[in-house]
């Protein structure tokens, strides 16, 4: 465990244990390993497993209990915090978390999601570059840099990133989800521009603001929505609804200005 090398820590662990069931040093270090991947489950059976063999050395594991108990918490409030989109709080929370189990790639990859979900695109692709260099078939990884291509209006790249995390993982909900607004909104902003070429101004302030409901967290390609309802309102001349869309377009992407300028 010294070179954070948890897996083959804990097959050692195991084996030791293995040959002797009364290791007691075995056992406790597959319980940190096990802490130290994120894996509760098996580290309370470990954990109630050494107790039975030594109940009298409860000191010995006292931290161990600590963690364990402390981790079940910290997941449970992140499970919360997700529920209420406090990103921002299940960074922080799984920052804590990592301080205890720092090869954990389920909290790793909540952590990225969360700073894809703020906006912060780099150091959420930094986290998920992280995760691929140690394995590149990391659906959860690949799905987190899918969203930030996403967020960041890279419509097709961002498909190809999802599709890519339903090879590796079929039954990924979250990735099959984005694959279908994904496909939605390109076809829906298709439709909206095609209709304000056309002249069909009606029908394209419908399709732009379908479009708008597909995907609430995507700022950018929204922002750039806002602007394309400007535009139509412009057409129509009514410059009151198009202030208030602009305005709508820069809180959400300041460089949505230039975008409406045409710059």
């Amino acid at each position: 465990m010294m070179i954070n090398n948890y897996p083959s820590a804990l097959n050692d662990s195991m084996k030791s244990v293995e040959n002797d069931p009364n290791f007691f040093k075995g056992g406790l270090r597959m319980i940190k390993c096990y802490i130290a991947l994120g894996n509760l489950t098996a580290a309370s059976r470990s954990l109630q497993d050494l107790k039975s063999r030594d109940p009298n050395n409860s000191s010995s594991y006292a931290s161990e209990t600590t963690n364990i108990n402390r981790l079940k918490d910290l997941e449970a409030s992140a499970d919360k915090d997700m529920i209420k989109s406090d990103f921002r709080r299940v960074v922080y929370v799984m920052d804590r978390a990592l301080e205890m189990a720092p090869a954990c790639v389920n909290y790793k990859t909540k952590r990225a999601e969360c700073l894809a979900l703020l906006g912060r695109y780099n150091e959420a692709q930094e986290a998920s570059n992280e995760m691929l260099r140690a394995n590149s078939l990391n659906a959860g990884a690949l799905y987190v840099k899918g969203l930030c291509l996403f967020y960041q209006d890279h419509l097709d790249k961002a498909r190809q990133h999802f599709l890519q995390v339903l090879r590796v993982d079929p039954d990924h909900s979250k990735a099959r989800l984005a694959v279908k607004e994904v496909k939605e909104l390109e076809s829906t902003k298709q439709k909206g521009n095609q209709a304000f070429t056309s002249g069909k101004n009606e029908e394209a302030l419908k399709l732009y603001r379908a479009a708008l409901l597909i995907c609430p967290n995507n700022k950018l390609t929204n922002a750039k929505l806002h602007a394309n309802i400007a535009a139509v309102f412009m057409k129509l001349r009514n410059h009151e609804e198009a202030v208030k869309e602009c305005t709508a377009a820069v809180k959400l992407d300041n460089g949505t200005l230039r975008h409406m300028l045409g710059g």
